[in-house]
């Protein structure tokens, strides 16, 4: 398993560029820790299973999710 470290000001860099949305997921994953991306389509309002997927896969290239 890769872990991001990142630094404090990276961090509040990238909490800046954090949408609603990525928030609503967030918040989500935290009371759940696993949903499939149909789950979050439903929940947050992707208009498919196949956005949810691209924005929960940048989420996870840029640290936010593990």
């Amino acid at each position: 398993m890769h872990i991001n470290i990142i630094t404090l000001p990276a961090a509040l860099a990238e909490g800046r560029r954090l949408t609603a949305r990525d928030h609503q997921i967030i918040v989500l994953l935290a009371e759940h820790r696993v949903l499939t991306a149909v789950q979050v389509t439903r929940a947050v309002g992707f208009p498919t299973p196949t956005r949810a997927r691209h924005r929960l896969l940048a989420l996870y290239q840029r640290g936010v999710l593990a």
